[in-house]
């Protein structure tokens, strides 16, 4: 308890008009609490009455003594989502990943949605919320299971490599689950799009020795056979054979 009309250590008074707390001949004002961190940094704050002022004192004091109360802990803000991501980008871009381009879109198209907030204040419902926020695509109609479950991937890996160098204590992801991919999906091409894959081809000259028997045509890709220019069925891709040079027979007699 604060003694009446005595000084304490580590508080003062400073005077206000309309201060809550009356000091020095009755003054009002707030009491305030000076203390020491570990390596020497002085620090006030303010209390109001002269007693809550000595109890902060106090509690501070104690604090230091557990080696809780750092300079480092007291100036250190919490991690915002955007400075993880760009940690997670800068790491992929230094190991050389091919897809570090795509990686670093997804995750802005991700960042767009969950905003620049404290990392550690994003939770499962926001993950939830981001599933149904990514199925509108930009270039399509909607974006297809497989293609959310990366930007998936791609942010979970920020909060693991998050936790792994100590900025987080919690994965938002813990119970989050993937979206049901249909893996049962023929992946030969269409006509239509043989004809796209071969019409961004540079033009390529014919090979001699190719003749129409060892045509392509678009179709092949599911096993049908396309007319060649002479009218006559050409058949799967077939590449010009070569005969092999037969080796030089031995001059010496046996």
């Amino acid at each position: 308890m604060a003694r009446k009309g005595g000084k304490d250590r580590g508080i003062f008074f400073r005077a206000r008009p309309h201060g809550e707390a009356v000091g020095p001949q009755g003054k009002r004002g707030e009491w305030w609490a000076r203390w020491y961190d570990g390596d020497g940094g002085e620090h006030r704050e303010k209390a109001g009455t002269k007693s809550m002022a000595l109890d902060l004192y106090r509690r501070r004091k104690t604090e230091v003594r557990q080696l809780v109360k750092f300079p480092e802990s007291m100036r250190q803000r919490d991690a915002r989502l955007k400075d993880l991501v760009a940690d997670y980008v800068e790491a992929v871009r230094a190991s050389q990943t091919k897809t570090a381009d795509v990686i670093a879109r997804r995750l802005t198209v991700a960042l767009d949605v969950l905003g620049n907030g404290p990392a550690k204040a994003i939770k499962a419902e926001d993950l939830e919320r981001l599933k149904i926020k990514l199925t509108p695509g930009t270039r399509t109609a909607n974006r297809k299971p497989a293609s959310i479950n990366r930007y998936l991937q791609d942010l979970k890996a920020v909060f693991c490599r998050a936790m792994a160098a100590g900025k987080l204590d919690r994965n938002p992801f813990l119970g989050v689950a993937l979206l049901p991919e249909n893996n049962k999906r023929a992946r030969e091409l269409t006509p239509e799009e043989e004809f796209r894959l071969f019409q961004s081809f540079p033009a390529i000259p014919r090979p001699s020795g190719l003749t129409s028997a060892s045509c392509w045509r678009p179709g092949l890709g599911q096993g049908r056979h396309a007319p060649s220019p002479g009218g006559q069925s050409c058949g799967p891709m077939v590449w010009p054979s070569y005969p092999r040079p037969r080796p030089a027979k031995s001059s010496t007699s046996p």
